[in-house]
């Protein structure tokens, strides 16, 4: 079969109709990839992996449903990733991460041994997390970061050493 892109979840009946059984979404914002791959489920999709063939995936990892892995994009040995993430191009998912769904790691993004990222948290393009810690629920990492300490859901961090964001 064919490649089909579509821009409204209303279209999924039609498209199903269609004999079409298999679907991925690719979109950057995490909360609208949520959104998506919830509806893709309920009108039974199969959700599939897209992972480059330039990127490496440890056989000792776990990968879930709907997951992106792009060119460069490394899943370390006893990795975990859940469903719906996005490993950009060249990022870094070290041995025995935990990667909640529908996070996105930025191209670059690295992250060192027994990370534990939560749902829906974002880690900027070229941001680094030491080994061992977490990153909350909706999290956001700045570009550039480097993350000595736990990011506290729902909060942004930026700088090297990141500290949380205040907004003015």
């Amino acid at each position: 079969g064919g490649v089909k892109v579509l821009g409204q979840v209303n279209l999924l009946p039609k498209v199903r109709q269609q004999k079409i059984r298999h679907a991925i979404v690719a979109i950057g914002d995490n909360r609208s990839r949520q959104s998506y791959l919830k509806a893709l489920r309920d009108h039974d999709f199969t959700l599939i992996n897209a992972i480059h063939p330039m990127a490496y995936v440890s056989a000792a990892a776990t990968v879930g449903l709907g997951v992106v892995v792009c060119a460069g994009g490394v899943i370390g040995a006893e990795a975990r990733i859940a469903d719906g993430v996005i490993v950009n191009t060249s990022a870094v998912v070290d041995h025995e991460c935990v990667v909640g769904e529908c996070v996105h790691l930025a191209p670059g993004a690295l992250l060192a041994g027994r990370v534990r990222v939560e749902m829906g948290a974002f880690v900027g393009l070229g941001a680094r997390v030491i080994q061992c810690l977490s990153g909350g629920e909706w999290a956001m990492v700045g570009a550039g970061a480097t993350v000595i300490r736990d990011v506290a859901a729902n909060v942004t961090v930026v700088g090297t050493p990141a500290r949380v964001m205040v907004k003015s």
